[in-house]
């Protein structure tokens, strides 16, 4: 006695693509329909000089990457268009604008009294309630006299917090550098 069976069919679309090799022949990844890049997955490969979505990453060229872990042999930063600089007017607790994820701050020539703090709010659409801000005296003012810190961060905005931690009134410039490192989106 026959049994009845059920014909299953799959139905495969082949896709033209191309393999993208490297100098030492190893695969970078393929190039589908379209020009679109298919990276593979890397485990503990480095790359040095590959193109990755027509960015080289590697050598000297900056290239945004993605990763669980990205160490690096040299420096990690921002390009030059990424910083910027202003200038506080009137007095150290004028806020001031700059929309970048870096730059420097050069503060009026305000006097500050021994032990005297001020507070001023830096408004800044690169930076987000989650994200850290670095902060530095770059140059100006007396040595030791400052401290500069964070007192804290909200989307599209920081405020850095100014101390003369010394016995004396200053009258001084001085240059606060800051960097954003960026956390979640």
């Amino acid at each position: 006695m026959a049994t009845n069976q059920v014909a299953s069919t799959v139905t495969v679309q082949n896709v033209p693509v191309q393999a993208q090799f490297n100098d030492a022949g190893v695969c970078l990844g393929l190039v589908g329909p379209a020009g679109v890049f298919f990276s593979p997955p890397l485990t503990n490969d480095t790359i040095n000089g590959a193109t990755i979505n027509s960015s080289t990453v590697g050598l000297t060229t900056p290239a945004a990457i993605t990763g669980t872990n990205i160490y690096a042999t040299t420096q990690i930063g921002y390009t030059a268009s990424a910083f910027s600089t202003v200038t506080q007017i009137t007095n150290k607790a004028t806020g001031v604008t700059i929309n970048t994820p870096a730059g420097a701050i050069t503060t009026a020539n305000a006097q500050l009294a021994p032990s005297a703090s001020v507070a001023f709010v830096v408004t800044c659409s690169a930076v987000s309630a989650n994200d850290s801000v670095i902060i530095n005296i770059a140059s100006g003012g007396t040595a030791f006299a400052y401290l500069v810190g964070i007192a804290s961060i909200a989307n599209g905005s920081f405020t850095v917090n100014l101390k003369n931690v010394s016995n004396n009134a200053y009258t001084e410039v001085l240059v606060i550098n800051y960097a954003i490192i960026h956390v979640v989106s």
